[in-house]
């Protein structure tokens, strides 16, 4: 899932989390957004399912992280790192 200010380029990804993905729904799991969207529900931050690669031509810096297991939640720390979020 991927939010439509980062699909469509206007803002850069630097909070990414990976929920438990449903059988039902061909979805890794993967939610990227930018803390820059404030404090919105998913439908006001118009999150939509992509193909997997679609992250990767706005944010080819994530690829390195996708092979984390559900729970993981990152905050971009860098121009091409994340770490791990602790602010919950």
């Amino acid at each position: 899932m991927i939010s439509a200010a980062v699909y469509s380029g206007r803002l850069k990804v630097d909070t990414m989390f990976r929920q438990e993905a449903s059988a039902e729904v061909p979805f890794s799991g993967w939610v990227f957004f930018s803390s820059e969207e404030g404090q919105i529900s998913s439908e006001e931050r118009g999150l939509a399912l992509h193909d997997c690669r679609a992250i990767l031509r706005f944010a080819p810096e994530v690829e390195g992280y996708l092979d984390r297991p559900h729970g993981t939640e990152l905050v971009r720390s860098g121009t091409e790192t994340f770490d791990v979020d602790r602010s919950g």
